[in-house]
């Protein structure tokens, strides 16, 4: 047998792409390598990436004889930190499961964590991650004091996502966070120390918006927010700005440069805060719109008495998009009062919603007749299917 066929090839790879190989394996077979030769015994346990969820597999214990059978990740968890305290370095972290294990609160290397389907429920000594840039919470149940706890204590998140989860009052304290993604429900959000925060996307569901202060909610949402750029809100988030009274004058914030809503023209809350966010946010450079399905009745819709000065310009905004557009007069006039106020725009994209070719074609004549502030637009139509004759 010639020396090549007997060379441990596979060893002699440099660490750093040993590790990438046995990061690509299941938890199971990636600890199973360290049956393979001395050498190999600790080599799983510098993998930078560890993916636990609920799974039955029977793992041979490392150096013994016996074999273990780890029905849950929390008992695979609490075995290897207890045989292995010194090298369980782990930095990202999923875990899918009702039971989180007490020893993941000792993983304090963590940059990345994901958890989902449990209950946070942190021990007294918990004192937080202190490396963790990015969190993202999946249908976790948590106390408001827990969770504060959690954000507080981890100074340098960059990255926050919470979906799936309800709780009554959402406070944000993270000084170094950039990037805040909510779905779910909240009755007030607050969001204190976030000087750093760039970008906020907000899908609220119904039934729990509520205001306790007296005044618009628009001015606390606002009131930590030096620094957003983009922000993107559902309809249940723009109607929750618009609760109570909003200001007379618009607040005295200019970095956003693109802005996501949905609008229900059938709503003055919802048109209200719209409008109003418009008008706080001068230097757009992107606006993205959807129009809720509604039908058209003039009693209902809200209507712009002068749409072509609804606005001051927008003098750096370069792409207007709207969908959901169904050629009525409310969305037109709310689209004219955009169009007209944005001597810069270089592209217009509508989504044409009409459930036949004739009404699309009529929409779109509608809108191209629009008088418009800048003279090299790019038009683009973009029609549902049509239905069959």
């Amino acid at each position: 047998m010639s020396n090549d066929i007997r060379q441990d090839r596979i060893s002699n790879l440099p660490d750093d792409l040993v590790r990438n190989i046995i990061s690509r394996l299941s938890i199971r077979e990636a600890v199973r390598t360290s049956l393979l030769s001395a050498d190999w015994r600790l080599k799983w346990a510098s993998i930078p990436h560890l993916v636990l969820a609920d799974v039955s597999c029977p793992l041979s214990s490392i150096g013994r004889e016996e074999e273990f059978a780890f029905g849950k990740f929390g008992s695979l968890l609490d075995y290897l930190v207890s045989v292995y305290p010194s090298i369980i370095s782990i930095r990202k972290l999923s875990l899918d499961s009702s039971r989180i294990p007490l020893s993941f609160f000792s993983f304090q290397d963590l940059t990345d964590l994901e958890l989902s389907r449990c209950s946070w429920r942190p021990p007294s000594t918990f004192g937080g991650f202190r490396h963790l840039n990015c969190l993202r919470l999946t249908r976790v149940e948590f106390d408001e004091d827990s969770y504060n706890i959690l954000v507080s204590s981890c100074p340098k998140l960059v990255k926050l996502v919470l979906l799936e989860v309800d709780t009554y009052h959402l406070e944000i304290n993270a000084p170094n966070l950039r990037s805040f993604e909510f779905y779910g429900n909240f009755a007030t959000i607050r969001f204190e120390n976030t000087s750093q925060l760039e970008a906020i996307d907000i899908c609220l569901q119904q039934g729990m918006a509520v205001h306790p202060y007296g005044v618009s909610n628009l001015l606390h949402f606002f009131a930590n927010l030096p620094r957003i750029e983009r922000l993107t809100l559902n309809c249940e988030a723009v109607e929750y700005l618009a609760l109570d009274i909003l200001p007379n004058e618009p607040l005295e914030y200019t970095s956003i440069r693109h802005l996501s809503l949905e609008i229900r023209l059938d709503s003055l809350d919802s048109v209200s805060a719209s409008v109003f966010l418009l008008r706080c946010a001068p230097f757009l450079q992107q606006l993205d719109v959807t129009f809720l399905k509604y039908y058209e009745g003039d009693d209902d819709l809200v209507l712009f008495e002068d749409a072509e000065n609804a606005f001051s310009p927008f003098n750096e905004m370069r792409v207007l998009e709207v969908k959901g557009v169904a050629g009525y007069k409310a969305d037109v006039d709310f689209i004219r009062s955009i169009l007209s106020a944005s001597p810069v725009l270089e592209e217009f994209i509508a989504g044409i919603e009409n459930t036949n070719e004739d009404e699309q074609n009529k929409t779109i004549t509608k809108l191209m007749e629009v008088r418009l502030a800048s003279v090299g637009v790019r038009f683009t139509w973009i029609r549902t299917k049509t239905a069959k004759a």
